[in-house]
């Protein structure tokens, strides 16, 4: 069990966060959250992208 979650929520960033591409803001989804999303501690980002046909991964390494 994650020392995240203290059975009323969940601390800190999530380890796992999936988006779908804003068809309005696509840089929104590729450039500035995968910026926020890695600086966070977020471990792993899934941007899919419906127009291109394309899920791209995102695996962040932190080192503690």
């Amino acid at each position: 069990m994650s020392k995240k979650l203290d059975g009323k929520r969940c601390n800190g960033a999530p380890d796992f966060i999936i988006e779908i591409v804003s068809p309005g803001n696509p840089a929104d989804d590729y450039i500035r959250k995968l910026y926020y999303y890695k600086n966070a501690g977020v471990r792993e980002y899934w941007i899919v992208d419906p127009r291109r046909r394309t899920i791209t991964v995102n695996f962040f390494n932190k080192i503690f």
